[in-house]
């Protein structure tokens, strides 16, 4: 699995958020995390991206829930109420 991050411009990420059925699954086109909890890809998330020494200040994630997971009937919910932001400061220290 791959652990590099890669920010778009201003330190923003855009991440695609599933749950498997068993974890929840945040992925973009370079790395795929899974979690039980939200609090545990918040957690990972953290992590990988101090590791990354390039981003320091805070980094903003906004996860997108991909519906095409769901079953049909429940697409008349709106997408909005699984779709979450986050938003971390990083140290200059990494």
């Amino acid at each position: 699995m791959k652990q590099a991050l890669h920010p778009l411009p201003s330190n923003h990420l855009e991440i695609i958020l599933s749950h498997d059925g068993k974890d929840w699954v945040a992925c973009d086109k370079d790395v795929e995390l899974r979690g039980q909890t939200l609090e545990e890809i918040d957690g990972i998330l953290f992590s990988t991206l101090k590791k990354d020494r390039g981003l320091t200040g805070n980094v903003k994630i906004c996860m997108r829930f991909d519906m095409t997971t769901l079953p049909r009937w429940l697409h008349q919910y709106s997408a909005h109420y699984f779709n979450r932001t986050v938003t971390f400061s990083l140290p200059a220290d990494g």
